[in-house]
C-alpha cells in the first residue's frame, strides 16, 4: 500500500481514492488510517465484484499458465510464477479494463445479480 501511494504522490495525486476489495484485512482501522494520513480515501469496491477486480482477472490468467504445464518434482513454483507474469501483455491490460468498463454503468445503477 505504501509503495502505491508514494507513486501517487509523485504525481501530485493527493486525495484521490485508494480502490480496495473487500478481502477482510482492507477493511481494519490500520488499513484506513494509512490511507487517511497520506491524504488519500479509502474505496470499496461492491461486493462480489470480481469482474471489476482487475487484479482477479490477471491471477487468473497468470494460474491457467502454471496450470497449463503442471509442477513436477524439480520445479519450484515462485519462478513459474514469475514466468506466466511476464506472459501478461498491454493488450491483457487493455482487455480487462474494457471488460470492466461493460459493467460500470450497470453498477452504478446498483443493478442486482451482475457477472
Amino acid at each position: 500500500m505504501e509503495p502505491v501511494m508514494d507513486i501517487l504522490d509523485e504525481h501530485d495525486m493527493k486525495g484521490m481514492f485508494i480502490v480496495m476489495d473487500n478481502c477482510r484485512i482492507h477493511h481494519s482501522r490500520f488499513v484506513a488510517d494509512t490511507i487517511n494520513n497520506r491524504g488519500y480515501k479509502p474505496l470499496f469496491m461492491p461486493p462480489y465484484s470480481p469482474f471489476l477486480n482487475l487484479i482477479e482477472e490477471c491471477w487468473s490468467k497468470i494460474k491457467k499458465n502454471i496450470r497449463r504445464n503442471p509442477l513436477d518434482k524439480v520445479d519450484h513454483l515462485t519462478p513459474r510464477i514469475a514466468e506466466a507474469c511476464n506472459l501478461i501483455t498491454k493488450s491483457d491490460c487493455r482487455g480487462w479494463i474494457r471488460h470492466a468498463e461493460t459493467y460500470w454503468e450497470r453498477c452504478l445503477q446498483k443493478e442486482k445479480g451482475l457477472k
